[in-house]
C-alpha cells in the first residue's frame, strides 16, 4: 500500500476551483461581446475567416482575437491615473522592443 507522500502533488480543489469560475467567468463575457456587440466585434477583428458572416454573432475565438488586438489602443486612448499606467507599462511591449500595440501578459 502507497503512502500520500507517495502519491504526485495535486493541486488543491480550492485552486481548481478557482480556475473553473474564472474560465466560466471569461467564457460568459466572451459569449456576452458576441451577442450584444456583434457589429463592434465584428469591425474589431481585423482579419479574413472564410466563413465570415457580418450578419451573425461572432465566435468566441473572433471575439477573443478582436480584444487581443483593441484593448492596447483602447488603453492608449484613456487619461489613466499614473498607478495603473505603471501596471500597463510592464505588460505593454514584447521583449525586445517591438512596436506599441503588440502586449505580453
Amino acid at each position: 500500500m502507497r503512502s500520500h507522500q507517495d502519491l504526485p502533488d495535486r493541486p488543491p480543489i480550492r485552486t481548481i476551483s478557482s480556475n473553473i469560475s474564472i474560465y466560466s467567468q471569461t467564457q460568459g463575457l466572451l459569449l456576452h461581446l458576441s451577442l450584444n456587440y456583434t457589429t463592434e466585434v465584428w469591425h474589431a477583428f481585423r482579419s479574413w475567416l472564410r466563413t465570415m458572416n457580418p450578419g451573425l454573432p461572432p465566435s468566441e475565438l473572433v471575439v477573443a482575437h478582436a480584444l487581443r488586438f483593441g484593448i492596447p489602443g483602447f488603453f492608449a486612448s484613456r487619461a489613466m491615473e499614473p498607478g495603473m499606467k505603471k501596471i500597463l507599462k510592464q505588460f505593454r511591449y514584447a521583449a525586445g522592443g517591438s512596436a506599441p500595440g503588440e502586449w505580453v501578459a
